[in-house]
């Protein structure tokens, strides 16, 4: 198109179509609300074994589980949207007890999910 004038009707129907392609693309983006990102921190949960989950872990919370990961420095836009929608996703969250062995009586909030909810112990009067 650089070597030929084109009609200035084309160019205006042109920078119409693309237009229209850009906020198509943000009215879907505003529909989805960080859908794909719950959908990945639900798996990284649930599959921890997945090459994306591995991936993530070794580069952004190797020393921590994805709940309690920070954002760092430099993240990729894979990290930042799945980062970005964990605060929905933990809104969600609900224990499975299945064995219970990984549960604990003393650190586990169990009602609504307030610091003050926890048990206290009571030979020493504090939270554990």
């Amino acid at each position: 198109m650089a070597y030929f004038l084109l009609p200035k009707s084309l160019c205006t129907e042109l920078e119409g179509i693309i237009a229209k392609f850009w906020w198509k693309k943000i009215e879907i983006e505003r529909a989805f609300n960080g859908v794909p990102g719950r959908i990945f921190g639900w798996r990284l949960i649930n599959y921890p074994n997945s090459l994306l989950a591995r991936v993530l872990k070794a580069k952004y919370f190797s020393n921590s589980n994805f709940l309690n990961a920070q954002l760092g420095n430099l993240p990729s836009l894979t990290w930042k949207s799945v980062w970005s929608a964990k605060g929905l996703l933990e809104k969600g969250l609900c224990w499975r007890v299945d064995k219970g062995d990984q549960i604990s009586v003393w650190s586990d909030i169990w009602i609504s999910g307030k610091e003050e909810d926890k048990l206290q112990n009571q030979r020493s009067n504090e939270n554990i």
